[in-house]
């Protein structure tokens, strides 16, 4: 149910069915409801400027083998509902307005969480579905730059001065291009900042892994880096997107030195290292869960991150569409996971990365009375606080998923707050239209990354595609949990950064 222009006369609901039971979603309350067939043929046609008679009417129309009694019980059970405060007709009135309150005043002062250093442009590879590539024309494409040493240590004493106040430890990470092109830089980069902060500061990169040798992976130890290796899965796999700039795979060396690092630095990786797997429609989903199912050894211990290649502001997945195949294979193994978890049967790290965040989110929603007037805008960190993104140029960025056309500062500046300022209020600006009556849209993924073309207009078939995505998420949270009430116990114990 998209917003409409009658909207704020209608219950702020979503109503859905699965094979056992009918459910509405209470928007303002944040709850789930199982309810009869009846109640919701109720609420499809309810209004607030609709008598009793012609709700009863409408519903009896659409729904001839209810009786009209048991509609009329319906009616009155959702009148009950309404005076405890459920089905409600109520819609916030608009988005947080950036203020620099207190609060917010020391989350810049003391309060900035991440630090990401873009070191270099230059990699060795050229994987084909990489950002950088010419299926993303909004990106900055591929280049000789490289962060200067001025610029890497400005950014450093900024960070570290702005981060005093963050609960845990504040994370400097590494991004290019390949970082690891740029060891001496890096190693430079954390030997400062351990001399400025030391234990309260924690060190993350990703990597592609043809360059994590033995001798670097010493470097990294000592160090206390954090690393994640990309690695889509066995060969033939891995190496139909991850390539070296003459097309030759790198299944291969990446494994050799995997291999090479655990046996020199058993510790190191068990505990300091894990793994990113890019799944795209011209590869196999059900290989690389197998890879990542039985692969141990060469695993390790460590955590692993699984996402799709990204659709944001590309043609990738028009160019190379998914097949029947490739469709059911990803089918497969979302039924496979859904299994598991009604049947309480061993968990798959490669499944609950791939399947787990959306019902993690269901799992975990605050339940309210009713919505704020004014509502923080969705999925949407402060600006710079959380992730700081620093361009080889030396200039400030959201985080490192935005495209460059909303900067945010510079090393010499800092944070420029008024520049956040603007962003904020265009994104605000671009939401009130479409997002306050939306009944998804506590669990929409859009920030500011997804109007990184500076335009700040959200396309609205994107919209009713994420309340598809939101709505199937919910059918198959309650048909699990139809048929085991304790299937998303074990998420308590699942710690969230």
């Amino acid at each position: 149910m998209a917003p409409t222009a009658t909207a704020a006369a209608t219950p702020f609901v979503h109503l859905f069915r699965t094979e056992q039971g009918a459910y509405v979603y209470d928007a303002n309350t944040n709850r789930i409801v199982a309810v009869d067939q009846s109640v919701q043929a109720v609420l499809r046609h309810f209004t607030t400027d609709r008598s009793e008679e012609e709700v009863l009417d409408a519903a009896r129309a659409e729904h001839p083998t209810l009786a009209v009694e048991v509609l009329r019980r319906a009616y009155h059970d959702v009148q009950q509902a309404r005076r405890r405060g459920l089905f409600s007709t109520y819609r916030p009135k608009d988005f947080v307005p950036w203020e620099v309150t207190e609060q917010r005043r020391q989350t810049y002062a003391s309060g900035l969480q991440q630090l990401i250093l873009e070191l270099t442009e230059q990699c060795n590879m050229r994987c084909r579905y990489c950002t950088y590539s010419d299926h993303y024309p909004l990106t900055r494409g591929y280049s000789q730059r490289t962060m200067p040493i001025e610029v890497a240590e400005a950014a450093v004493h900024y960070f570290l001065e702005h981060s005093t106040g963050v609960e845990g430890k504040a994370a400097v990470t590494f991004y290019g291009g390949e970082p690891l092109l740029r060891m001496d830089l890096l190693e430079r980069c954390c030997r400062l900042a351990l001399e400025k902060a030391g234990d309260r500061v924690r060190f993350q990169l990703t990597t592609n892994g043809t360059l994590l040798t033995v001798a670097h992976a010493r470097r990294l130890a000592a160090i206390g880096m954090n690393v994640l290796v990309s690695l889509d899965g066995p060969g033939a796999v891995h190496d139909a997107n991850r390539v070296l700039r003459g097309g030759k795979g790198t299944f291969a060396r990446v494994s050799a030195n995997l291999r090479a690092v655990r046996q020199e630095l058993p510790e190191f990786y068990q505990h300091n290292l894990g793994f990113v797997c890019v799944l795209g429609p011209t590869t196999s989903p059900k290989q690389a869960f197998e890879f990542f199912e039985w692969e141990h050894e060469l695993l390790g211990n460590g955590i692993l991150v699984v996402n799709f290649v990204s659709a944001q502001d590309s043609d990738y997945w028009e160019r190379h569409p998914p097949t029947s195949a490739w469709r059911e294979e990803l089918d497969q193994l979302r039924a496979e996971y859904y299994r598991r978890l009604i049947s309480g049967g061993a968990r798959s790290k490669f499944l609950d990365a791939l399947f787990q965040k959306p019902f993690l989110s269901l799992w975990r929603r605050a339940k309210q009375a009713r919505l704020p007037a004014t509502m923080p805008l969705h999925g949407c960190c402060v600006p710079g606080s959380r992730r700081l993104f620093v361009d080889c140029h030396g200039t400030y960025h959201i985080c490192e998923r935005i495209n460059r056309t909303v900067p945010v500062g510079d090393v010499t500046r800092g944070l420029d707050l008024e520049r956040v300022h603007q962003v904020w209020d265009q994104y605000r600006d671009a939401c009130r239209s479409s997002c306050l009556g939306c009944w998804a849209f506590q669990y929409c993924p859009r920030c500011f990354v997804t109007v990184g073309n500076g335009q700040f207009a959200l396309d609205q078939a994107e919209c009713a595609r994420i309340r598809d995505v939101v709505a199937s998420d919910m059918e198959d949270f309650c048909r699990i949990a139809e048929r085991n009430p304790f299937a998303f116990e074990f998420m308590r114990g699942i710690k969230v950064r």
